[in-house]
This record gives structure tokens, sequence and C-alpha cells, in this order.
């Protein structure tokens, strides 16, 4: 399962190409000389896939940033976990502790109850 780290790495990553998509769409468009293109069905072609390529171009920036997004949520939801999970192993640790110093027999009603564990819901770390 990824961690946190794993995360933040890939939205880093995505965060590079997605830079190098709006670049790439920004610059598309320059780099055609329009006066090669004068005149003829060749140069409405030229200009439909320039445009048709600066939009794809700009709709994969669009994705790259959702996914980087994602990542940066799921990172943060590990790093809450890894809390919960830090906070569990104190109380665990401090209900041994209890336990450790009762005698059999002394306590009244119920024993103390060991702490709730958050669950294996993501990954440490």
């Amino acid at each position: 399962m990824p961690t946190q780290h794993d995360y933040n790495s890939l939205a880093d990553e995505m965060d590079l190409l997605s830079a190098d998509l709006a670049t790439q769409a920004g610059s598309l468009t320059a780099l055609v000389d329009p006066a090669l293109l004068t005149g003829g069905s060749i140069g409405r072609l030229v200009t439909r896939t320039v445009d048709q390529s600066t939009r794809d171009l700009s709709a994969s920036f669009v994705r790259v940033d959702a996914v980087a997004a994602e990542c940066r949520e799921r990172a943060d939801a590990c790093r809450r976990y890894t809390d919960l999970l830090d906070s569990f192993d104190a109380s665990m640790d401090r209900y041994a502790e209890r336990v450790a110093d009762l005698a059999p027999g002394e306590w009244i009603g119920s024993p103390p109850w060991p702490p709730r564990s958050p669950g294996p819901w993501a990954e440490r770390g």
C-alpha cells in the first residue's frame, strides 16, 4: 500500500508534468509560422490540428493537476492515520502500564479496557 511519502513524491512528479504540459500548450501555436501556411487547405488543416492539440494539452494539464491534488489528499490521509496510530500506541503503552500495576482482583466491576485501534484504513508513514 502506498505511503504518505509515495503519494507526495507522485504529486511532485505530476506537478512537474503539469507545468511542462502547460508550457507546451502555451507555446504550440507560436511554433507554427503563419507565413508558411497562407491560403489553401493545408493552412486550415494545420491551424485546426494545432488548435486541437493545444486543447488536448490543456485538458491533460487539468487532469494531471487533478491527479496531483488527489495524491496530496491521500498523503494527508496517511499522515492523519499515522497520527492516529501514534496516539493509539501511546494510549496502549499507558494502558499496559496501568494494567501491569494492578493485582488480580484489585478492580471492582469490569477491568480497564484497552484503547480502540483506529483500524487498518491507510498505510502508516
